[in-house]
């Protein structure tokens, strides 16, 4: 029995820079010849399912991913929006004289909440450069996790108030980003990314979209996408987190056959973490990755291989068992007919 006999689907989570580390989990797994048959993701995730889907395959997306993580490590990817730094801070009323006081008065606290501090232009010229939508039409299904939110503000609230076990967040939503208009793909795939405050919401039906990881926040049900592929009917699932601690747990999906993929040493959970996009932390993610995937791989590979031989034994004994039936019956007929004579 091969634990990569058969097809998965890849969950890919969330979690800004530390998504390098996708890179080298998917490197691992061209290496073990798994083959991905659906992919869902949230966030970063998101996006590097993106590039992998459109990928005419597997090995040509790891190619694509490395280079796009080394680009990020080399460009940031993600620029200062000054407005909105000036605008958060006179929302705060930081009195910056005069500066601070003019836009407190002009602005104030709305017009924070939908201005992000970074600027998305690098990150859509990366888009750009490194996804085609067009092969994504014809690549393996992706699905992307979003959360509807009308205001950053109150999405992070939502957040602060589920981490202190107040109350969970509403569930993020999943969309099919193929069965989606061509023009509508782009909004799609950002939204899933745009984190409150940090990333300009996206809006795509009529709706304002922000980061899929905010959904179910207490269980990562938005951050860690399992239910797509679920209701889509595939039951074997390898789970990527990129976060130390995640509170997701396959043990929630007693059906499903799931291998996870968790750092084996800590890659950090906070926001400092999500944006070092620091040259040798990025290199160092993608080989933690691909090391950690061949480490879990063999550990449930050996249980299986174990279950196979025993199921090889068994199947031996049967036959040896059939055997000895079919010379009982010879037997037993050849002294029937030496009585009878």
């Amino acid at each position: 029995m091969s634990l990569n006999s058969q097809p998965f689907g890849l969950v890919l989570s969330g979690g800004g820079a530390r998504g390098a580390y996708q890179a080298g989990v998917l490197k691992a797994l061209v290496e073990l010849d798994v083959q991905i048959q659906a992919i869902a993701g949230a966030s970063i995730g998101a996006l590097n399912g993106a590039i992998i889907a459109a990928a005419p395959s597997l090995r040509e997306a790891v190619a694509r991913l490395e280079k796009l993580w080394m680009t990020l490590a080399n460009e940031p990817p993600l620029a200062p929006n000054w407005a909105g730094y000036f605008t958060l801070l006179a929302a705060a009323g930081l009195q910056l004289a005069p500066l601070g006081r003019i836009a407190n008065t002009i602005v104030g606290a709305t017009v924070a909440d939908e201005t992000p501090l970074l600027s998305s232009g690098p990150l859509h010229k990366l888009f750009d450069d490194f996804l085609d939508l067009d092969a994504l039409a014809s690549g393996i299904p992706l699905h992307v996790s979003l959360f509807e939110n009308k205001s950053a503000l109150l999405s992070l609230a939502a957040i602060a108030l589920a981490d202190l076990g107040i109350k969970d967040t509403g569930d993020s939503e999943f969309v099919h980003v193929q069965s989606k208009p061509r023009e509508e793909q782009r909004a799609w795939l950002l939204g899933s990314a745009s984190l409150p405050l940090a990333l300009e919401a996206q809006k795509a039906d009529g709706k304002t979209w922000r980061d899929g990881g905010i959904g179910g926040f207490q269980k990562s049900q938005g951050n860690t996408p399992v239910a797509p592929l679920l209701d889509a009917g595939i039951s074997r699932i390898i789970v990527v987190h990129i976060g130390d601690g995640s509170p997701w747990s396959r043990h929630d999906f007693p059906k499903s056959t799931v291998v996870e993929i968790r750092p084996q040493t800590p890659i950090g959970s906070g926001i400092g973490d999500m944006l070092n996009f620091e040259p040798s932390r990025i290199q160092s993610l993608i080989e933690q990755g691909r090391a950690d995937t061949l480490m879990a791989w063999e550990k449930v590979q050996r249980p299986l291989h174990a279950i196979s031989k025993l199921r090889q034994s068994i199947d031996a004994l049967a036959t040896s068992e059939r055997a000895y039936e079919a010379l009982d019956a010879e037997t037993h007929d050849a002294m029937t007919r030496i009585r009878g004579n």
